[in-house]
């Protein structure tokens, strides 16, 4: 005699575990022969199959990297080229012109701003002097401060400021609005300096190498790369004084 069915099940469904019908293993076992020996095919292809050959890299040369081979190429005569190097951008011959990127409020207190202001107290007065006279008009500006007496012991560097935002901390400018004002302003730089060799009584009071650092990246946090893209846009021509700009940077 059968027993009774449990309430909620129909009579005859089987439970789990007790006398379920088995797969069919057999089936199964041939399926799996079959994607076995697909992919033991598959291999053997792959292994008589000739590996392409390794291209030889363009930027190494042994182990070491070929200098300059990570610098975006700029074969435009007519454009400003940008050349980086590594070093102290102090360590500089007289008449060098170094540049740098400055905020509109006469404040070079942190940053590399401070490094010129311990290194040129003088050109730090004038360029803040600036700053209070044209404080609402130096956006997208430059100054060129030449080299003065009054810093004792220090080389005799021109400093080239360039205004690429109005404020500072966290009242700077856009990312984009400071890539908008830094190619105004190093064409502003550019000409001051055309200006200045051309009244210069002699080459000993023009300027001369022009260094940068890597403006923008610091405290202004704009990636580098964008601000050189910029950079290297601007044109020059025959009678401009500057067409090569040195980017030195601290190891």
């Amino acid at each position: 005699m059968e027993p009774a069915a449990k309430p909620g099940m129909r009579q005859g469904t089987l439970r789990f575990g007790a006398g379920a019908p088995k797969a069919n293993t057999a089936a199964k076992r041939k399926a799996t022969d079959d994607s076995t020996d697909d992919r033991t095919k598959r291999k053997r292809a792959m292994a008589t199959k000739p590996k392409p050959q390794r291209q030889p890299n363009r930027f190494f040369k042994g182990d070491s990297p070929v200098p300059g081979a990570f610098e975006p190429a700029n074969n435009d005569s007519n454009k400003l080229r940008i050349e980086e190097e590594i070093g102290d951008i102090f360590n500089a011959p007289p008449n060098t012109l170094i540049i740098h990127a400055c905020n509109c409020e006469g404040s070079w207190g942190a940053g590399i701003a401070k490094a010129f202001a311990d290194n040129y107290p003088a050109a730090c007065d004038k360029y803040a002097d600036h700053c209070d006279e044209h404080a609402d008009n130096l956006f997208g500006h430059a100054l060129l401060i030449p080299p003065s007496k009054e810093d004792d012991g220090a080389a005799i560097h021109f400093v080239g400021c360039l205004f690429t935002s109005r404020s500072k901390g966290r009242k700077k400018d856009t990312p984009t609005r400071i890539l908008g004002a830094t190619g105004p302003a190093m064409r502003d730089l550019l000409e001051q300096v055309r200006e200045w060799n051309a009244k210069a009584a002699d080459d000993g009071e023009k300027v001369g190498e022009v260094r940068m650092c890597q403006i923008n990246s610091g405290l202004f946090n704009v990636p580098w790369k964008k601000t050189r893209t910029v950079l290297e846009g601007i044109e020059v021509g025959e009678d401009d004084d500057v067409k090569v700009v040195k980017v030195v940077s601290r190891e």
